[in-house]
């Protein structure tokens, strides 16, 4: 499974596109839709990847997020983001 960045745009090189599935998040889930300001803790479970796992980014990239990397984590790529809030699509 994985999770799929809808506001990603190529001309946005920072934006995330897509990314491991094992998401932890404080952001409240509506169905499928998953709404993440800059604010929102995120992560990734212990058990589905040790807190660690692989984003896609908008310009082709792919990151390996971790809690363990300062500059690699979840909330540094919202930060680094162009924008204030992320909407991914998430799988059941």
């Amino acid at each position: 499974s994985y999770f799929v960045g809808l506001d990603a745009r190529e001309e946005q090189a920072g934006t995330i596109l897509d990314g491991d599935w094992g998401i932890e998040t404080s952001a409240p889930k509506r169905n499928l839709l998953l709404t993440l300001g800059t604010n929102d803790s995120v992560g990734w479970t212990y058990w589905a990847h040790e807190r660690a796992g692989n984003v896609l980014l908008a310009d082709g990239s792919v990151r390996l997020v971790s809690p363990y990397y300062s500059t690699n984590t979840f909330q540094a790529l919202l930060l680094a983001s162009p924008l204030a809030t992320n909407r991914w699509l998430m799988p059941r």
